[in-house]
């Protein structure tokens, strides 16, 4: 989800909250009246209206700064507040654009409006200071204004035609298919970095989507079967197989030729959003989304088995000491609560004054020093695995004299407890967890080791 926000002075207003996909134009306008405190924002073909307090006027002397947040005037900057992205067209108005105005810029119309903007892009080098990575390109209109973007991401391996279309559509990207001379040479663009790794002794690089139709030698979509009008074949040899791809050598450079479909090149995917995951899924190391709550829950799911990978329940820390008990604020001794379950009597003996029998001890504590991810509802599916160091409890049994014991441990396992919700996200995770993009990780304080 994200939002619009707008802050003047000491007021602020969160607005406009949607769903956006990445790597895409967003085009923005905001209205503000400070006479009536209305409020319009005109986001992409999305229009949110309120009210808003806020100062009468917006107080000049003032310095902008576009990308940048400051902390204060003219300094404060942090690289976390700084704007990965790309700006064009930025205009400021000292007057309230009408409704039709507002919808004509984000609909990306020819706009003339009078007056002209207090603040726009046309010269650089006489109204603005460039400063830190900004790169300035000259952008047409068709450009900004495209219904859906794409981006291309090169698999470096070779693939054979089915296998690359598998991978493609578990990642959520289809194979790419040129509509025009443009596009093919932006394919090309893209391709000429990994010429030296994919190309084969014919020549080729990498596989198109499209196949031919053997009764009129036209080609189509390999996905949605649309015929494709454009074509950039030099000759046609290996008529024999309907899988086309684009040849790199200095011949032919760029041009396409038939070629065998199990023939293995590299694979380039072609992508309109940057990821297809829905809420509730997780991604397998192979592309394949499953549903969320399969992941860590002791059974393999993923085709390479990875929802089942990294699924320790602990994190430890470097300075954990698995020997010491948990510390507490007051020095006290840890709290160990004890369950004894007595489930048989084996013998009892007069004689020898001696009693056999099978019991099942639970103990329970808190560990403050440990942070804890991926736990589930059932503590069951919570086991701490063999190998992980952490603290329990020692056990020792006397009789009522004070004598040693004789104890058979049948064996041992260490679980976690769930009893609240996951901390917010950490952005830097990668992995998905059950309610978002990342890892759950749990508070420190409100989970119990059971053994």
């Amino acid at each position: 989800m994200q939002s619009v926000v707008v802050e003047a002075e000491k007021y602020s207003l969160t607005t406009g909250k949607g769903s956006y996909t990445l790597l895409g134009w967003w085009r923005f306008c905001y209205l503000h009246s400070f006479e009536t405190k209305q409020h319009t924002i005109y986001w992409n073909d999305k229009v949110f209206s309120g009210t808003s307090e806020g100062p009468e006027m917006v107080r000049g002397g003032g310095l902008l700064v576009i990308g940048q947040d400051q902390d204060r005037m003219g300094g404060g900057y942090t690289f976390s507040q700084s704007l990965n992205a790309v700006v064009a067209d930025l205009r400021l108005y000292n007057r309230t654009l009408t409704n039709s105005e507002a919808l004509d810029f984000v609909s990306c119309k020819e706009t003339h409006l009078d007056p002209q903007p207090l603040v726009s892009f046309p010269d650089f080098k006489n109204n603005w200071k460039i400063e830190g990575s900004v790169n300035i390109e000259d952008l047409n209109l068709a450009d900004i204004c495209q219904k859906e973007s794409s981006f291309l991401i090169m698999f470096p391996e070779a693939w054979s035609f089915s296998q690359a279309v598998a991978m493609c559509n578990n990642v959520g990207g289809s194979l790419p298919i040129p509509i025009s001379a443009r596009e093919n040479e932006q394919i090309l663009s893209f391709l000429n970095p990994y010429i030296p790794y994919c190309s084969d002794a014919h020549g080729y690089s990498i596989a198109l989507g499209m196949l031919k139709k053997y009764e009129t030698h036209s080609h189509y979509h390999y996905k949605s079967g649309e015929n494709i009008t454009y074509s950039n074949f030099l000759y046609r040899r290996d008529e024999d197989s309907n899988c086309v791809a684009i040849a790199v050598t200095e011949d032919d450079y760029g041009y396409w030729y038939y070629s065998k479909c199990d023939l293995e090149l590299c694979t380039i995917c072609n992508f309109t959003s940057v990821t297809h995951l829905k809420d509730g899924q997780y991604t397998c190391d192979d592309g394949t989304c499953i549903s969320i709550d399969h992941r860590c829950d002791l059974l393999a799911h993923c085709p390479d088995l990875t929802d089942e990978i990294n699924c320790n329940t602990v994190k430890l820390s470097e300075t954990y000491i698995w020997e010491l008990p948990p510390p507490l604020p007051d020095g006290s001794p840890t709290q160990v609560s004890v369950f004894v379950n007595i489930t048989s009597v084996r013998d009892v003996s007069l004689i020898d004054l001696s009693i056999s029998f099978d019991m099942i001890l639970v103990f329970t504590w808190r560990d403050p020093r440990l942070t804890f991810q991926h736990l589930r509802d059932n503590m069951d599916q919570n086991p701490v695995r063999e190998g992980v160091g952490v603290w329990h409890p020692e056990v020792f049994m006397e009789d009522g004299d004070g004598s040693s014991v004789d104890v058979q441990v049948r064996g041992r396992q260490t679980f976690v407890r769930r009893v609240g919700p996951p901390n917010p996200d950490i952005p830097t995770r990668l992995k998905e967890g059950r309610q978002s993009i990342n890892i759950q990780i749990y508070p420190r304080t409100v989970y119990t080791m059971l053994i």
